[in-house]
């Protein structure tokens, strides 16, 4: 046997070389085993970010348990919090896409109004798209490529 220290608490520890080349015996417990998988030493740790059911990156950290990461960028690049009743809208439409150039601040009720206007321009567009197919048909026109999405 060899005498070792464990590597959280530094208390002495005896263990067996063969123990050490199989990547055991750094230790005095399990507790300790434990704490040295915590945070950035876990193999499963993806940088404090996960992407929650809407679409959007949470951030964990000591600022707040849980924040949406471009709130976080606006706040920086505001030097402030945000107020109440305002939001962080995305331009391009992607959640995940949290570069300043691609955030806008504006307020509850403007963002609701925002998204509306998309809402309705998307619609006028799918309707201009089956008015000009109708059109193009009676010139005899048959769409190639892809087949038509429903």
């Amino acid at each position: 046997m060899i005498k070792n220290k464990c590597l959280i608490c530094g208390k002495e520890i005896a263990t067996y070389p063969s123990k050490i080349k199989l990547g055991h015996g750094k230790y005095c417990s399990q507790a300790c085993s434990g704490k040295s998988k915590k945070g950035k030493n876990n193999p499963a740790y993806k940088g404090g970010k996960t992407i929650d059911k809407n679409g959007y990156i949470r951030m964990r950290g000591s600022v707040a348990a849980r924040q949406y990461e471009q709130q976080f960028v606006m706040e920086k690049y505001l030097g402030r919090k945000l107020k109440s009743g305002e939001e962080v809208h995305h331009i391009n439409g992607i959640k995940t896409d949290n570069r300043i150039e691609n955030l806008y601040l504006i307020d509850k009720a403007g963002h609701s109004r925002k998204h509306f206007e998309l809402f309705v321009e998307v619609q006028k567009l799918k309707w201009e798209n089956k008015w000009l197919r109708k059109e193009l048909n009676k010139f005899g026109w048959k769409p190639t490529g892809k087949k038509k999405r429903r």
